[in-house]
């Protein structure tokens, strides 16, 4: 008789895939807000910052936490020729396909594209930045921590102190944009998967529950009390205590979000949506606002069915989608093509793989 396999723990999964449903949430309240569909209300900027200060750093920590198993398993040279070409072979060609959609939606959508934006792939559009930030980060941090003795101590403190220091700042500028999410993807090479369920796993789900909902609870209250806090990867109003209470409020509903995955970690939509967060964060954006845009020239202009049909179509569309294209042979636009690996078959490249996870966006821009 065969021992019964041991079940996944989807905690983090849970975790990564409430980030992405944020990161979608965003994006449609951002889309609707340019579309002026939502009128005014401070709500619709607290409800930003708060996603800004939690879903990019939940996904970057969640990636890095299986970065080590992964150099592991196939050495540093090989993980790193995978990742990277694999990374740079899909952001080229979601640069191509949503700046394509974007180019030939002109008229309808709340940034139009042009070729000038396609060919300046310097500057990424829409969320595509992500991606090649995973890759500098990885090319930085992952030789250094795998090389230097007591690499983990040395890269995070060195993490710590860049993250610090761009904190807040958007420059555009592909690979720069967003670094400082590199302390969370960092903070997860070091620590680990094994460790991080073990730590999340010794708490009660009760208690993890209450503390989530809790810490979360907190960090919605002190947005609203201070609208201009800094999140990491953008903001307007960079001072001293913006970028220090953006870091403790980055840093809280983070830890918020760990413990609701692991109060929720028998929800199997939530997990799915983790599990497969790469492919919804790259396809939200276009299916989200083409929602928007059939919504509208049906005569919908209900706020909460136009930010419902935006959700829908980003989170569950993208799945359904990313499905079919998948079973058509077509899995390569989310993996990059078998040829770049050395393998007979490539890994899927997800938001474990530090994907991201999530989502997810040119973080103020709509489309």
């Amino acid at each position: 008789m065969t021992a019964p396999a041991k079940q996944r723990d989807a905690s983090l999964d849970v975790a990564r895939g409430i980030a992405i449903i944020a990161v979608v949430l965003a994006h449609v309240l951002r889309g609707l807000n340019a579309a002026h569909l939502l009128g005014d209300g401070a709500w619709i900027k607290i409800a930003d910052q708060v996603i800004l200060l939690f879903s990019l750093s939940v996904f970057a920590f969640v990636g890095g936490l299986f970065v080590s198993a992964s150099v592991r398993k196939r050495g540093l040279g090989r993980y790193l020729s995978e990742r990277e070409s694999q990374f740079a072979f899909v952001w080229l060609t979601w640069t191509a396909l949503q700046g394509g959609v974007l180019l030939l939606a002109s008229g309808v959508v709340n940034t139009p594209g042009s070729i000038g934006s396609l060919l300046r792939i310097w500057l990424p559009i829409g969320q595509l930045w992500y991606l090649p930030f995973l890759m500098l980060v990885t090319l930085i941090f992952v030789p250094m921590w795998t090389w230097l003795p007591r690499g983990g101590l040395w890269v995070f403190g060195l993490a710590a102190v860049l993250s610090l220091g761009l904190w807040g700042f958007n420059t555009g500028l592909a690979g720069i944009r967003g670094f400082a999410l590199a302390v969370f993807m960092v903070g997860g090479v070091v620590l680990g998967a094994d460790r991080a369920r073990a730590l999340l796993n010794a708490i009660p789900v009760a208690v993890a529950a209450v503390a989530g909902v809790t810490l979360f609870a907190v960090g919605v209250v002190v947005v609203t009390v201070y609208p201009d806090v800094a999140p990491p990867t953008e903001s307007h109003v960079r001072t001293l205590f913006t970028v220090a209470l953006g870091v403790v409020l980055s840093l809280t509903l983070s830890v918020a979000v760990l413990f609701l995955g692991r109060a929720a970690r028998s929800w199997s939509l939530l997990a799915l949506c983790g599990r497969r967060s790469l492919e919804i964060y790259l396809a939200h954006i276009v299916l989200a606002s083409g929602s928007r845009i059939i919504l509208v020239k049906l005569g919908v202009h209900s706020s909460v069915l136009l930010i419902a049909g935006g959700l829908v179509a980003g989170v569950v569309g993208a799945l359904i989608v990313a499905a079919g294209l998948r079973r058509v042979g077509l899995a390569w636009v989310f993996d990059g093509p078998k040829w770049l690996t050395q393998r007979r078959a490539p890994a899927r490249l997800t938001a474990a793989d530090s994907a991201p996870s999530a989502p997810i966006p040119s973080d103020r821009q709509q489309s």
